[in-house]
């Protein structure tokens, strides 16, 4: 059961992801390179779901479970301003100099993707961390009905006898 919970849970966020990632290929998609093309798609693919995955498995179980809330908002924001961001950034370079297209970056325009970045980040750090909110929501509620119910279980066994 919770295998499938978490597939479909999950669903959602995939089908989004890859949603952006089309669309966003289809802007660049004028370029006529199938290369550069795929590239993007994959950097954006890997960006979002890097974001998503980071807040959702590692911080938050890690440091706000246990109640570390400055080192989550020492890391979480780390990873939001400078980690996330530089992925992408290096990716798009990367996809950039591979196809054999100007790099746009060179011309000195690099604050724009940089904060179209720390957006994204954390667009998908905040998606991940009301993710992992809800479903331990979710499944406490789940014990917490499972442990009531046995309890009126075992006190109706207790008066039958």
């Amino acid at each position: 059961m919770k295998s499938v919970f978490v597939f479909f849970i999950h669903l959602p966020v995939w089908v989004v992801v890859l949603f952006i990632a089309v669309a966003m290929s289809s802007d660049v998609n004028h370029l006529n390179n199938g290369m550069f093309t795929a590239l993007q798609s994959f950097a954006l693919i890997t960006w979002l779901l890097s974001g998503f995955y980071l807040f959702y498995e590692f911080l938050i179980p890690q440091f706000l479970v246990k109640k570390k809330v400055r080192l989550f908002v020492f890391w979480g924001s780390l990873s939001i301003f400078v980690a996330l961001p530089a992925m992408i950034f290096l990716i798009n370079k990367l996809s950039f100099a591979v196809s054999g297209i100007d790099d746009p970056i060179k011309s000195g325009c690099w604050l724009y993707p940089w904060l179209g970045g720390i957006l994204g980040s954390a667009f998908c750090g905040t998606l991940g961390s009301f993710y992992r909110f809800g479903t331990d929501w979710f499944w406490n509620t789940q014990k917490k009905n499972g442990l009531e119910k046995r309890n009126l279980e075992s006190e109706l066994r207790l008066f039958r006898s």
